[in-house]
């Protein structure tokens, strides 16, 4: 899909996610875009990684293991109130991202990713 990054100089996105494929297209394409990206597997290290390094956007599951993402967004933003937030998941019909959204996640993003999409999100929820 993508023939090789562009530099990665621009803003630092945190992606979390339990499912190392959906990190690794989210990783790339947001890579490529131009953005600086690391990658978490839960909501544990998704805070231990915001702890240690300065994060202008998180996007993250929902569901996951270990600490969901609902737990993550309201914790994140209690601790790092100007960090933006997307919020992304397929389960349950979108009832969470409502959710989500209360707890402080600036938009959403509907599994199955459309790259797109998220990226126009990204630009969107960064240029704010």
């Amino acid at each position: 899909m993508f023939d090789s990054p562009g530099p990665s100089k621009g803003p630092v996105v945190l992606v979390v996610d339990d499912e190392i494929g959906v990190r690794s297209l989210l990783h790339d394409a947001l890579s490529y875009a131009g953005y600086s990206v690391i990658e978490a597997e839960n909501g544990v290290a998704a805070l231990d990684v915001l702890a240690k390094r300065s994060v202008e956007l998180m996007i993250t599951d929902l569901i996951m293991p270990e600490k969901e993402g609902l737990e993550t967004i309201g914790e994140a933003r209690k601790r790092y109130p100007k960090m933006k937030i997307i919020s992304m998941s397929g389960a349950f019909g979108g009832h969470y991202m409502k959710m989500a959204s209360f707890l402080g996640a600036d938009a959403r993003v509907a599994k199955p990713i459309d790259l797109d999409e998220l990226l126009k999100t990204v630009r969107g929820v960064l240029a704010t």
